[in-house]
């Protein structure tokens, strides 16, 4: 008994709680780091390339410690090559930690590869037709909720997408690189890039009368006239094949909010959003705390807090895994049917009314 350590009275006998299974604690704790995953992915680590492989390398030592004799061991898990999590603890704690962190990283490696969306992905083949007159103006509204497309600001550069492709609205404000593709007749050279905007009705096909372009499981993109004219040799062509992939949105000023709703119900359309373009949550803060929203259908994100008479700060978490955080970005006096431009950090925000 050499190397006994004395312990100070009086001496707890029962079982520590962090042994064993992760409990209920353990899992709140987990969300808390997925939460903070989620909103700061944009910083820390550098990787390598991939492959990103996940794994684990554990150690135990019975009686490993020299001062109590305790069981000791430690754990380094890898993404790839890439070590992002190490510990060295006594055993009594190990394995329940052993099984947070592998469940942060497992998620973490979720949320990488979900941001990776929002980089150039693989090209696929889809078709695209035509629709509306030269000024495009059948293209405004739709099923993402989006109003006069060339106020704000996405012009004619624009599709509305089949059932495929349009996510239950949450593709609204997703970024294409599009071009005609293995048709010699029609196709002109180069490639286009244009946002999600709307919604493709999926009319059932009727032998004789129409294909049902957008008919699952057809990926198909129907686009303002001027739009499409810019994929073909010339505009008699109708309906083309189509190849696509997605892209980062590269917009000009910052993400707009334009107030809905009414004072108990307010509404909230969120449009101009850079990177990677599909809004996949929005947090509103009044008076107190953030409220997460919920998504009313595409675009329009709603709140039943009492907002009214309060400045608000909203946060947009994107589909690339990154969040804004806008503050202050409509004054206390703010009303329906306004707009305003937020930008994350310089306090540079503007505001107006749509007409």
């Amino acid at each position: 008994m050499v190397d006994c350590k004395p312990v100070q009275t009086p001496m707890a006998m029962t079982k520590d709680s962090d042994s064993g299974s992760p409990n209920t604690d353990h899992w709140i704790m987990v969300k808390r780091i997925l939460r903070y995953l989620q909103a700061t992915l944009i910083m820390g680590y550098t990787f390598a390339d991939p492959p990103l492989a996940l794994s684990n390398f554990l150690e135990c030592r019975l009686g490993g410690s020299g001062t109590d004799r305790r069981s000791t061991g430690g754990y380094a898990i890898f993404l790839g090559p890439n070590l992002i999590f190490g510990h060295l603890q006594d055993k009594r704690v190990e394995m329940a930690k052993i099984s947070i962190a592998i469940v942060c990283v497992a998620a973490t490696a979720w949320l990488m590869a979900s941001g990776a969306m929002a980089q150039v992905s693989e090209w696929d083949n889809g078709t695209a037709s035509a629709y509306g007159g030269s000024a495009g103006r059948e293209s405004f509204g739709g099923a993402c909720g989006y109003g006069n497309l060339l106020k704000q600001w996405y012009g004619l550069e624009t599709a509305v997408v089949s059932t495929a492709l349009f996510n239950d609205g949450i593709t609204c404000g997703a970024c294409y690189e599009i071009r005609c593709y293995n048709n010699s007749q029609w196709c002109a050279p180069g490639s286009i890039t244009v946002t999600a905007t709307g919604y493709c009705w999926p009319f059932v096909p009727i032998p004789g009368v129409h294909a049902g372009r957008c008919y699952p499981p057809r990926k198909h993109f129907d686009l303002p006239d001027p739009t499409f004219d810019k994929l073909v040799k010339d505009d008699h062509a109708g309906f083309i094949p189509l190849q696509f992939r997605r892209v980062p949105c590269v917009k000009n000023g910052g993400i707009m909010f334009e107030m809905k709703g009414d004072p108990d119900f307010i509404q909230v359309l969120v449009y101009n959003v850079g990177g990677g373009g599909e809004v996949v949550g929005v947090s509103v803060k009044g008076p107190d705390t953030f409220w997460p929203m919920d998504r009313e259908w595409g675009a329009i994100w709603k709140s039943n807090q009492r907002l009214v008479g309060h400045s608000l700060s909203f946060q947009v978490f994107t589909s690339d895994g990154k969040m804004v955080q806008c503050d202050n970005v409509a004054p206390a006096t703010w009303s329906f049917g306004q707009y305003f431009e937020g930008s994350s950090s310089n306090g540079d925000e503007r505001g107006g009314s749509l007409s």
